[in-house]
């Protein structure tokens, strides 16, 4: 069934739902969507292009890009082809800048300077962290950038805006599996299972929580990572087989349909509870430090590489390859325990 066109406006175009720019320039027909079902929008967007053609590629009056088109236009065309988790992030942070600069009365793309981008980060700094505030201006950077790109502002801010200082990594250390049963001893209910198979399968704090029973395969020893999108994408986007050693298969909750661990939604009150099991047990940690020794161990005991790297589900095998250089001396009984433990 065709759909319906209809000229609401010169150059304005409605096909179906969405607007449409149409012109023509140079005897060529010039035909984009504008990627909006706003006719207030639809109008803004359009002088923006006409503005570009016309000058070819370069906007003359920069302070015709409202703030806020922007970087809707941005999370419309660039954030949209992220994965789910990366999307509500700089959806989250794009919209903390909008609602900054429109406190501090810039409306306009031309309004926002190398000096107030500094300020910002420095009022994200304040209420956060440096390193928070760091990750706050990427997205902001990318989106100047691209705009840049498409020529619909004449100067990216961000050019002169001075790059945050290097900062040391601090290596994390590495649990002993005497530290590791303590953590398991301390820990309570459902809290004690999540510990105890995220210290031998090495799975994320997302991947815990949004585990199903269909996922986990009793029989074969395997637990599978899988994509629920638009709920749960996996880092990397892809699925992949874990070994479930055979004493986790008898510390699983008992089966029901849906999630394994139903009581736990929130990873950030999960994260919580745990670090506080680590308190109790009187050993400095987080859930994610499991992680990293479970895959410091796999390669401790031989085990390929490339498998390592299926089996934590890296996209890169240079990652995996990080755990290859620990300082930290690991005693040769712990390696052997783990080697038991994880039984594969």
């Amino acid at each position: 069934m065709p759909v319906s066109k209809k000229q609401v406006a010169p150059n304005l175009i409605l096909q179906g739902t969405v607007y449409h720019m149409r012109m023509w320039h140079k005897g060529r027909e010039i035909w984009r969507t504008l990627r909006t079902r706003s006719l207030t929008i639809a109008r803004r967007r359009l002088a923006i292009e006409r503005a570009r053609i016309l000058t070819g590629g370069v906007l003359v009056d920069e302070a015709a890009v409202p703030l806020d088109d922007l970087i809707e236009r941005f999370r419309d065309e660039r954030v949209a082809d992220l994965k789910q988790s990366t999307q509500r992030s700089y959806r989250e942070r794009l919209a903390e800048f909008v609602r900054w600069a429109g406190d501090n009365g810039l409306s306009d793309a031309g309004d926002v300077t190398t000096d107030l981008l500094v300020a910002y980060r420095r009022a994200r700094a304040k209420k956060t962290s440096a390193v928070t505030a760091d990750s706050d201006m990427r997205p902001v950077r990318a989106a100047f950038s691209y705009a840049h790109r498409l020529g619909w502002i004449q100067a990216n801010p961000f050019d002169r805006m001075p790059r945050p200082p290097r900062r040391a990594k601090v290596e994390k250390r590495i649990l002993t599996m005497g530290e590791i049963e303590r953590v398991i001893a301390a820990a309570r209910g459902p809290l004690q299972s999540i510990v105890r198979i995220a210290a031998f399968s090495g799975l994320r704090r997302g991947e815990l929580l949004n585990l199903r029973w269909k996922d986990v395969d009793r029989e074969r020893g395997f637990i599978h990572v899988v994509n629920r999108p638009p709920h749960f994408t996996v880092k990397t986007c892809e699925t992949r087989s874990v070994p479930l050693a055979a004493h986790l298969r008898e510390h699983l909750p008992k089966p029901r349909r849906g999630r394994v661990y139903p009581e736990t939604r929130r990873g950030d009150v999960v994260s919580a509870r745990v670090q506080r099991v680590f308190k109790k047990a009187k050993i400095g940690g987080s859930l994610h430090l499991f992680r990293h020794s479970w895959l410091t161990y796999l390669l401790l005991c031989g085990y390929p590489l490339a498998q390592v790297m299926a089996w934590a589900g890296h996209s890169q095998i240079t990652t995996t390859q990080g755990y290859l250089h620990v300082r930290q001396q690991v005693a040769k009984k712990d390696v052997e325990a783990f080697r038991q433990a994880f039984g594969v």
